[in-house]
């Protein structure tokens, strides 16, 4: 009885242990919206500024190993669920308009957004940010966005931090 009992208590401690060290696979929507995002910039030296930047979006691949979002750089995953939580391609050489029909913005579990040091081309910040309803930190530092500053964003309800450099205009 007692040798049962260790042998279970053994076996869910390897399992769990286990658990620990299997990086979680990206849901497919999340994947697709990603490749989406991608492929509408190009990676452009110029475009970013900052002297350990690096194209981190070239990591985001299908085949083989690198098919599993999650383990793209730039990418966070949700440990338990496989969402996509957090989004850092800051000074990635990203060249190109953003706008609010991005596939970006199905990532409704983003709670970090970093789009920092890269050049955007001038586009406007996207007023759908603002359907991000998870995002508690958002980074547009030096992205040249330009045009109104949607006010969406300001009610996002988790919002803790943003940051940007930005002539603000205020939409009504």
């Amino acid at each position: 009885m007692h040798s049962i009992f260790l042998v279970l208590c053994l076996s869910h401690v390897l399992m769990t242990n286990s658990v620990l060290f299997v990086q979680p696979l990206c849901h497919e929507d999340e994947r697709s919206a990603l490749l989406q995002f991608k492929l509408g910039f190009s990676i452009e030296k110029f475009a970013a500024e900052d002297p350990s930047a690096y194209p981190k979006m070239e990591s985001w691949k299908i085949e083989g190993e690198h098919g599993n979002c999650c383990s793209w750089h730039g990418i966070k995953c949700d440990e338990i669920t496989g969402h996509v939580i957090g989004l850092n391609i800051s000074s990635s050489f990203i060249y190109g308009s953003i706008d609010s029909n991005r596939s970006l913005f199905r990532l409704v579990h983003l709670r970090r957004l970093n789009l920092a040091g890269n050049n955007f081309n001038y586009s406007k910040v996207p007023s759908t940010i603002g359907s991000l309803p998870r995002l508690t930190h958002l980074d547009l530092l030096n992205s040249k966005f330009s045009g109104e500053f949607p006010r969406g964003i300001f009610l996002l309800p988790k919002l803790q931090f943003l940051t940007v450099q930005y002539h603000l205009h205020l939409v009504s």
